[in-house]
């Protein structure tokens, strides 16, 4: 069934690394009239804050909950009473109240879910996909088996605008690893240790951005790699701009991706964005990555015995490398959102 190329969709998601906000300019840049409530995690105190972060599970905080009610409760629903939508997409998502629920469930509207996190770290994201009309998992491995069909694996894309090549006037880093350590991913503190504590860190410039997600563990990270120093890693920052990354990216030679510990056939999206700058892939042994992009072609892969060599190899093998990164970026140009929202809009039989 083809519909007209204009059409209404709602949005709601929150405010992390601005991908609602992609996700809603895909739309946009489709043909469709797009409105977007983008929620912010509840405000802390520090001292609640410390705390929380030294001792609680963020995921589990009712603040968050509360938070994603009432924007339901005084932007998105309102919203869907006035005006008329084509479906009602919903960005992770949490636990609905039972208010919420009935009236989202009385506006005839169909909801469309696409998760965020796989559901072993984010289980409240299945109370969303059981009134769904269509979800769409990032962790492949979360789609139920009785379904009917109603569900898809579809990893997050990348937003082009930000990711691309001729971000940075030549590679100022040889060797980057990016993203949060400790906590769901620990393999990343044990690689960024590993690079650390090698003769790799002596003879190339090796970087880091990220932090733990805790205070204990952000003053661990400042004692070894600020003030002693361990190695010659840098520790670039602990948290940047999605800009500023993607520079930081784009002026790497091999930019080192990592995926979490849990869930079971995650996709994070900088397994498209980094390629998607130009820039060399490296990633661990996973084989359900291999359906998202080939191996050896346009991005390598490493096991743990052969992590250093296959750095060394890449940085002293400059043609290779670089044929890699440019088959990665063309490659990369499947996985933008506009690519996903198409994907999404196809699966719903909407014509674009």
């Amino acid at each position: 069934m083809v519909h007209p190329l204009k059409r209404n969709v709602l949005i709601i998601g929150p405010d992390t690394g601005g991908i609602p906000q992609s996700v809603t300019k895909a739309f946009r840049n489709l043909g469709w009239d797009a409105d977007l409530f983008a929620y912010s995690p509840p405000h802390m105190s520090f001292f609640k804050l410390a705390i929380n972060r030294l001792v609680v599970d963020p995921n589990s905080n009712k603040a968050a909950i509360n938070s994603f009610n009432e924007s339901l409760r005084k932007g998105a629903i309102p919203l869907l009473k006035q005006k008329k939508f084509d479906f009602f997409l919903i960005v992770k998502g949490n636990y609905l109240d039972d208010d919420n629920k009935e009236i989202i469930s009385n506006t005839k509207i169909p909801i469309i879910l696409w998760t965020l996190d796989s559901l072993s770290r984010a289980p409240y994201q299945k109370n969303i996909a059981d009134m769904a009309a269509r979800t769409f998992y990032v962790d492949g491995g979360d789609i139920p088996g009785n379904d009917g069909g109603k569900s898809s694996w579809l990893p997050l894309g990348y937003d082009r605008d930000l990711y691309h090549p001729g971000l940075c006037f030549g590679k100022n880093m040889d060797v980057l690893l990016i993203g949060t350590v400790g906590g769901y991913y620990k393999r990343r503190l044990e690689i960024l240790n590993k690079i650390a504590k090698s003769d790799l860190s002596k003879k190339w410039r090796c970087g880091f951005i990220g932090s733990t997600g805790t205070l204990t563990g952000t003053m661990s990270l400042y004692f070894h790699y600020k003030i002693r120093q361990t190695g010659t890693v840098q520790w670039i920052s602990r948290r940047v701009s999605a800009d500023e990354l993607a520079k930081a990216i784009s002026g790497s030679k091999i930019c080192i991706n990592i995926h979490q510990d849990d869930g079971i056939t995650p996709v994070n999206p900088m397994f498209f964005a980094i390629p998607g700058t130009g820039t060399c892939m490296l990633a661990e042994n996973k084989k359900h990555l291999h359906q998202w992009l080939k191996v050896g072609e346009e991005y390598v892969e490493f096991e743990d015995d052969d992590l250093l060599i296959t750095i060394e190899r890449l940085l002293n093998a400059d043609k290779e490398r670089e044929g890699i990164a440019y088959r990665g970026y063309e490659a990369s140009l499947k996985h933008t959102f506009e690519s996903r929202v198409t994907t999404i809009l196809q699966r719903m039989e909407y014509g674009i």
